[in-house]
């Protein structure tokens, strides 16, 4: 068994990358006022999922995702149904480890070339070999060490805001619902998914289904500032231009009273470490769903053949505008895992509990 608290932290950095990650550009592409109807409608979303997702988990205590499938529906099915996830989550891994070496190249290492930055990933691969229970540790030391920069960072950026920014502050006809970048930015919202592979080595995943959706509701403004910093700094005509917006509000604030010349080197730096740790759950999560459905083969050497893989098709893509390209192509995977698969996992729970009492 494993520490709830790990567990906690984990949950909490898996979405902080994925929050930071380009949430921000999704959410100014698909509309122009009311951003926060936006983030709050997708965040509630997330809450549903989650809660259909556990409570059908609730019914088969202490078995992953991959032993119910394979329970209930057999062999071929459960293949049918756990591919897809598997592929959204290798096009996550490939996405983010391309983000954060674009990232890297940004703010750390301008000259250094994408290949030799995308072997980060290896960090990820070096945790995911040591096992979930290393990865859920690591949670902690990255939270205890990075999580309070970012609310330094976030805090910061206070004094450079324009209030007037953000108005309209209302989308009443609900405009967003309409661009398909919205639906890419769900992406932000898929971070519950692993709680489904970890069931067995966490009793109270489902007794904490409460907890779980008050660490969403704490999110809650993080996904706010993440995507109103850069609003109330640049306004919406400014920040629909940038590449990384949050970033480069970052970039804005005043740090003549320290001794460190950027507030980017720590907010980037914190995202690395909070994506790093995301890599290392995917490649895990990917590792033992394979040998779960495909070939029981060893976990660490299935997670070696995963991060060569995502890192030759990361060092594929060619630039910045290919990846926001590929984040709107896999908005098909990504609708099934975050909204179907959650809801057939609750309809097998529902099935199972409606067996057990009647027989």
């Amino acid at each position: 068994m494993v520490n709830k608290i790990s567990v906690y932290l984990t949950f909490i950095t898996v979405h902080f990358g994925l929050i930071f990650f380009v949430y921000p550009e999704k959410i100014f592409e698909s509309t122009s006022k009311g951003h926060w109807e936006a983030i709050l409608l997708g965040c509630l979303f997330e809450v549903a999922m989650m809660w259909i997702y556990l409570r059908g988990l609730s019914t088969f205590p202490n078995m992953t995702i991959v032993q119910i499938c394979k329970q209930v529906l057999g062999p071929w099915l459960s293949r049918i149904i756990l591919i897809p996830i598997m592929l959204y989550f290798l096009a996550t891994l490939v996405l983010i480890s391309r983000v954060y070496s674009e990232m890297m190249a940004i703010v750390f290492l301008p000259k250094t070339p994408i290949w030799a930055l995308l072997c980060f990933i290896f960090l990820g691969l070096f945790a995911a070999w040591c096992g979930i229970k290393t990865v859920l540790r690591t949670s902690v030391i990255i939270s205890v060490l990075f999580i309070p920069w970012i609310f330094a960072a976030l805090s910061s950026s206070v004094t450079n805001f324009d209030i007037r920014n953000a108005s309209p502050i209302w989308n009443t006809n609900f405009d967003f619902l309409k661009h398909p970048a919205y639906y890419s930015s769900f992406f932000a919202f898929s971070g519950f998914l692993f709680l489904g592979m970890i069931h067995p080595f966490f009793r109270n995943v489902v007794g904490s289904r409460n907890v779980f959706i008050l660490l969403i509701a704490g999110l809650f403004p993080f996904y706010l500032a993440a995507v109103y910093i850069p609003l109330l700094i640049f306004g919406q005509e400014t920040v629909i231009q940038l590449q990384f917006p949050l970033h480069t509000g970052m970039d804005t604030i005043d740090m003549s009273w320290s001794i460190f010349e950027r507030m980017t080197l720590f907010y980037t730096t914190s995202m690395i470490a909070f994506l790093v740790l995301y890599s290392a759950v995917l490649i895990w999560l990917i590792a033992e769903m394979f040998r779960g459905i495909v070939v029981p083969l060893s976990n660490k050497w299935l997670s070696v053949i995963i991060s060569i893989i995502a890192y030759f098709l990361s060092s594929l893509v060619p630039g910045w505008s290919e990846t926001e390209h590929l984040i709107g192509l896999d908005t098909g995977l990504r609708a099934y895992s975050i909204f179907v698969f959650p809801i057939v996992i609750g309809i097998i729970g529902a099935l199972q509990r409606r067996r057990i009492n009647q027989g």
